[in-house]
């Protein structure tokens, strides 16, 4: 009877031994499982909150700073930039971009014939010759109108050898409404329309960005073809946007054709004759304005350099006078 009981015992001990191995290991199991959930959420964190991180949906944002609409009401309008470039300017005129002036704007994307995610850029597609412009800018149009129409107010179009004092940008744009349909740059004038310079850089309002995505197919004036700022003058135009005047106080030009160099040394005697031919004012505004918004044919050196000298420069017992606004 003894040796029964024993063995009841010992079987019972046993039984209750592995019912506590189980709550254990159970119970690791729940610790190890939560111990990875939480894990997986920090390092979902991790990713949206990183400078190069991308929102969900999202792969090819370079730049996203907070574009909360509440931040931004009464002060300074969300702006969103993207850059039309190639794959072999991305190691150099198009990294200059994206390391200067680039990290300034709300929304910053670069568009490309190519997917590239290491850059990132977005690739539309097309083959990089001049004659496709036109429809690369088209299609970063739909694109931003599909994906970004309501996270910003304004979207500034500029090329790989443009550079944007963005600041200047923000204040020339502060009274302006994006539900107009205008946009602003270095103003030419061909026969019966104007048009602003694409290497200048442009900046359209969000009803433009709007019109032009859902009107432009199947409209004559807007056919993929031609230079590409040209064309984006007859669209507009087509289509009832208007282009705006993009003059500071002093009534100088705030967009340039050309580069800061060209304009400080007043190049006027070898100013091109197709400038000349539709810009009439040229000589009377060969000034730059103190509140200059952009200049092209800025190679990387001289996107740097400049990028320097207006944001990193300290001048010891030197303070900047007023400027026109």
């Amino acid at each position: 009877m003894e040796a029964v009981k024993s063995d009841m015992l010992e079987i019972l001990c046993t039984s209750v031994s592995q019912q506590l191995n189980m709550t254990v290991y159970a119970a690791r199991g729940v610790t190890l499982g939560l111990t990875l959930v939480l894990l997986s959420y920090n390092f979902k964190l991790h990713l949206m909150n990183s400078e190069e991180g991308c929102a969900p949906n999202r792969p090819f944002v370079v730049q996203r700073r907070d574009t909360d609409e509440t931040q931004h009401s009464g002060k300074s309008p969300r702006l969103l930039c993207w850059i039309l470039t190639q794959p072999k300017h991305l190691k150099n005129r198009t990294a200059s971009v994206k390391e200067t002036w680039g990290r300034e704007c709300d929304i910053t994307l670069f568009f490309s014939s190519l997917n590239d995610s290491t850059f990132p850029t977005i690739g539309l597609g097309f083959e990089e010759k001049r004659r496709n412009l036109i429809k690369k800018t088209m299609g970063a149009l739909r694109y931003i109108f599909k994906n970004y129409l309501h996270r910003a107010d304004w979207f500034l179009k500029a090329d790989d050898d443009t550079y944007v004092v963005v600041d200047n940008l923000r204040h020339f744009l502060k009274d302006k409404d994006p539900d107009e349909h205008v946009y602003y740059g270095s103003k030419f004038r061909l026969e019966d329309f104007t048009y602003h310079s694409g290497g200048a850089g442009y900046v359209m309002s969000r009803k433009m960005i709007r019109n032009i995505a859902l009107h432009s197919k199947g409209t004559q004036e807007c056919e993929e073809t031609g230079p590409e700022d040209v064309r984006m003058g007859m669209c507009v135009k087509a289509l009832g946007g208007v282009t705006g005047n993009s003059t500071d106080n002093n009534n100088l030009e705030v967009f340039h054709w050309s580069s800061a160099d060209y304009f400080i040394r007043g190049q006027t005697d070898t100013t091109p004759s197709w400038v000349r031919l539709r810009q009439p004012f040229w000589k009377s505004n060969n000034k730059l304005s103190e509140v200059s918004v952009s200049f092209h044919y800025m190679m990387q050196g001289d996107m740097r350099a400049l990028h320097y000298l207006l944001n990193n420069l300290n001048v010891h017992g030197y303070h900047k006078p007023g400027t026109s606004r």
